[in-house]
């Protein structure tokens, strides 16, 4: 497989990438026409389809590189892709949105081992390069769900005293 890092490669496989986008978003439209609530299944089967092909390519990097961190990464991305086909046939098959549900192991297995990833590929540098490491990360990550809970989740959820979880 040609999975040369370089420039290049990162700008076929970005490519790929929005074309999947366009392509994912061109089909809902057709389906669903611009009622965005009304999407959902084509893109929920490309996210499937994303994180099983990036979990693929992590793998054979692994396999050419053999950096530990790869595998956890690539591990981490066949997680993901098993709870989105998880919360897909969730959805699909059971009209069911509970949270929290089965499908979300895999979305948490894709958290720990990107973590575990990170510690692993961050302890080559000196402890000083990895707290600065860490706090950019903290502040990128806050200012990020802060950003997305303003523009995409609040409106989406509308109030949020409304939701309890499960006892």
């Amino acid at each position: 497989m040609l999975l040369n890092p370089s420039p290049s490669t990162a700008l076929r496989y970005g490519l790929i990438g929005l074309a999947l986008i366009a392509g994912t978003t061109s089909v809902e439209i057709v389906l669903h026409g611009v009622d965005v609530e009304q999407w959902g299944s084509v893109s929920s089967s490309a996210l499937v389809l994303v994180a099983a092909w990036s979990a693929v390519l992590l793998l054979h990097r692994y396999q050419a590189d053999r950096h530990k961190e790869w595998l956890l990464f690539s591990i981490g991305a066949f997680g993901y892709a098993a709870g989105q086909l998880m919360w897909t046939a969730q959805v699909a098959l059971l009209d069911s949105t509970s949270w929290p549900s089965f499908a979300d192991s895999g979305f948490v297995l894709w958290q720990v081992m990107t973590i575990s990833a990170m510690f692993i590929h961050t302890r080559t540098f000196e402890r000083t390069t990895r707290i600065i490491f860490l706090v950019d990360s903290a502040v990128l990550a806050v200012a990020l769900s802060f950003v997305i809970w303003e523009t995409v989740i609040r409106t989406g959820v509308g109030d949020p005293g409304q939701f309890s979880l499960p006892k």
